[in-house]
């Protein structure tokens, strides 16, 4: 077998399935899956007196401490539905559906 050109290939098959994922599949955007979430929670806009503010970027300008720890509690309660997968410890994620469909 010969290995993919570009790719570091080591001994046992864990780069192969990396390779495939890497080839055939769109990771997660978590940033946008979880604005995607407030916005459909919360107004889009909130007026203060005469301004229009998007809900989303007062959030992550005033907090963005508490907007990341928001945001991976929201991730990690997919990982633990198993809705979502990774494998590189947490770096990248995939839908579990996507995987899903590959494989069929």
């Amino acid at each position: 077998m010969r290995p993919p050109e570009g790719v570091g290939v080591e001994y046992g098959t864990e780069w192969v399935i990396e390779e495939i994922l890497r080839e055939n599949l769109e990771p997660v955007e978590e940033n946008k899956t979880f604005e995607e979430m407030i916005e459909g929670c919360y107004p889009t806009e909130i007026k203060v007196d005469w301004l229009e503010l998007n809900t989303v970027d007062i959030l992550k300008t005033l907090s963005p401490c508490d907007w990341r720890i928001a945001q991976g509690d929201y991730m990690s309660s997919f990982e633990e539905d198993e809705e979502l997968m990774s494998f590189d410890n947490g770096s990248t994620y995939f839908w579990t559906s996507d995987i899903e469909n590959l494989i069929q």
